[in-house]
């Protein structure tokens, strides 16, 4: 009876370490890596404050565990005139600027937030 008693003691210690140490060890591992993406649309005001040009941006990033970067950018003209287009990426920050012929630049910053949304400022 004493040697069932000894197994039942172990079991149950290693049913408790188990419960105690799983919850733990399980938030020590990396999360996944998971792609994102968004879009957003920037525009260019005449001096009649008429949208004289439209570019779409799209931007993919990826997380994974603390870090995020953003990956690609593209831009693509939607409406109105051309412009000259310039970007660069930064880690978690995109960097936009628009210089229409006529109406002047416009400069925007994109960022990856670490919950995998894009913000724009």
């Amino acid at each position: 009876m004493t040697k069932q008693r000894i197994l039942c003691l172990i079991l149950a210690c290693v049913l408790l370490l188990g419960a105690i140490l799983v919850p733990v060890l399980s938030g020590l591992r990396p999360e996944s890596d998971r792609s994102v993406s968004d879009y957003f649309y920037i525009q260019i005001y005449g001096s009649d404050d008429q949208v004289v040009s439209k570019y779409k941006v799209n931007l993919d990033g990826r997380i994974s565990g603390k870090t995020r970067e953003i990956t690609a950018l593209t831009l693509s003209l939607d409406a109105g005139d051309q412009c000259e287009t310039e970007y660069r990426i930064d880690g978690s920050d995109a960097f936009v600027k628009l210089t229409h012929p006529v109406e002047g630049y416009l400069l925007r910053q994109f960022t990856l937030g670490a919950d995998g949304v894009f913000s724009a400022q």
